[in-house]
């Protein structure tokens, strides 16, 4: 059974990796969007979802039928007005089995060590895609400019999550350098604020247990 945990796993981290490459440039590139890989991401999950059922903690259920009503709203929405893509109906479906994923995965079968790698070799191959497909953020002209870079900041936080505090400043710094490489404005910003939130917890409210309101 673990085992086969480790192979879904494996499975999650290819469709996951195809499907966020595929998605960050509107221009062709070498890997084409397809339906194959958002489902190989929903069929790993909801498999692992199952075969590792245990009680969910409070807050987990409270979101997860947040985001399962959220769903259903929007199928609701969708029979008056069809969403742009079929490939859409699919994508929305994974926050729902994967807030319940990743701590399912990691509750039972799964080492932590094994998971933090998997996700950060997910991101180094998005950031190796992002880099190798750079002269496609550039020649796009202004009005169709790609939010290429978002995908990488996007992707940051769950490796944040990492007890490996190299791992973290390692992904802190690539996130860094991707985002001004984009000359996106306000995805330098954003990443700046989020920088210095996060080091202000991390530095003086953890360890210094001062108020987390402030």
């Amino acid at each position: 059974m673990k085992l086969f945990n480790y192979i879904l796993f494996f499975v999650y981290c290819v469709g996951l990796y195809l499907y966020e490459a595929s998605t960050m440039f509107p221009v062709e590139t070498s890997i084409k969007l397809s339906v194959l890989f958002p489902l190989l991401v929903l069929f790993s999950s909801i498999v692992i979802c199952f075969i590792n059922r245990s009680n969910a903690i409070f807050n987990l259920k409270h979101f997860s039928v947040f985001l399962t009503i959220t769903y259903i709203l929007t199928l609701l929405h969708a029979l008056f007005n069809p969403l742009s893509s079929g490939i859409i109906y699919i994508t929305l479906l994974l926050p729902i089995v994967n807030v319940n994923f990743s701590y399912k995965i990691l509750q039972r079968n799964l080492n932590t060590k094994a998971f933090d790698l998997g996700m950060l070799g997910v991101f180094i191959l998005l950031t190796y895609f992002y880099f190798d497909n750079y002269q496609n953020n550039i020649h796009i002209t202004l009005d169709y400019q790609n939010n290429a870079a978002y995908t990488l900041l996007f992707f940051t936080p769950i490796l944040l999550c990492s007890n490996n505090k190299y791992m973290r400043y390692g992904v802190l710094f690539i996130t860094g350098i991707a985002i001004i490489f984009s000359l996106k404005r306000s995805g330098i910003v954003a990443y700046l604020l989020a920088l210095l939130a996060y080091v202000f917890v991390n530095i003086f409210v953890s360890k210094n247990n001062i108020s987390r309101f402030s």
